[in-house]
């Protein structure tokens, strides 16, 4: 009888013990629940205004309350710029395609992670007063979008953000990453800053070359920005004359925008350039 008693007492302690234990980590779960549930405006969490769940809140009510937020809501926007599909994800895209158009109607169509990303850049973008703080994670996450299309959306939402950060070796890695991309006028436009703040490095000197001659396929690409303009051709020209004065100096002698030979030609360059 005495043993039974001993070990009801042990069972006792021991689901007390068990209980201790599983209320302490449902409070650390708690404690470290996901930033968009925890985060609130208006009684509604930031996971709800960025998805728009179960909200018929217009998209500038969203931006509204994502701003309000603020700078707290910014980690959790660049977690949703990383966001890919994982196979949950798209099976869930899947399932929905295949629902019936009535029942389909009763469900919200799982996003994307394009859509997300996207979505992410734009409330980013609409609070770019806020961004300051979180600049130099912000131009790490430009590049490792998933899409490169969206990281030429970012690069030009973000890169302004180069002046916030501590020494210009850390600009200069921000523009060779963007030397590397597929869009020229990202290329374009880091090499530039390159060849400002950052002479020595030659990375940007083809490219610079390929726009002053308009050979496109030496930039491996079959798109260029406007670059006929008298201001952007002079600008071209004189980061060339920073990195290299010898690439530069055939350059020199020509007549910028001459009318004599077509907008955004050089005197003397022949049509082959084209």
């Amino acid at each position: 009888m005495l043993n039974r008693s001993k070990k009801s007492i042990i069972h006792l302690l021991g689901f007390i013990a068990f209980f201790a234990i599983a209320l302490q980590i449902a409070i650390n779960l708690r404690n470290i629940a996901p930033q968009g549930t925890r985060l609130l405006f208006d009684g509604k969490a930031l996971d709800t205004w960025f998805y728009g769940r179960g909200s018929s809140s217009a998209f500038t009510d969203r931006v509204v309350a994502i701003n309000t937020i603020g700078t707290n809501a910014v980690p959790y926007l660049i977690q949703k710029l990383l966001k890919r599909d994982s196979r949950w994800d798209k099976f869930r895209q899947r399932l929905y395609t295949k629902l019936p158009g009535g029942i389909r109607l009763r469900f919200t169509r799982p996003p994307t992670a394009y859509e997300v990303n996207l979505e992410a850049l734009i409330f980013l973008s609409q609070g770019k007063d806020k961004l300051n703080p979180f600049s130099e994670e912000l131009l790490e996450t430009t590049f490792k979008i998933n899409s490169p299309r969206l990281q030429t959306v970012a690069f030009n939402i973000f890169e302004s953000l180069t002046g916030n950060l501590a020494n210009q070796d850390q600009a200069a890695a921000f523009y060779k990453k963007g030397i590397n991309h597929s869009d020229f006028s990202i290329r374009l436009a880091s090499a530039l800053k390159l060849a400002e703040i950052s002479p020595a490095a030659t990375n940007g000197l083809p490219i610079l070359v390929a726009a002053l001659t308009k050979h496109a396929h030496l930039a491996g690409t079959t798109h260029l920005p406007d670059v006929s303009s008298q201001e952007n051709q002079q600008r071209i020209l004189n980061a060339l004359q920073r990195i290299s004065p010898s690439e530069a100096a055939p350059f020199l002698h020509l007549s910028i925008h001459s009318d004599e030979v077509g907008p955004g030609k050089f005197k003397g360059e022949s049509e082959s350039h084209e």
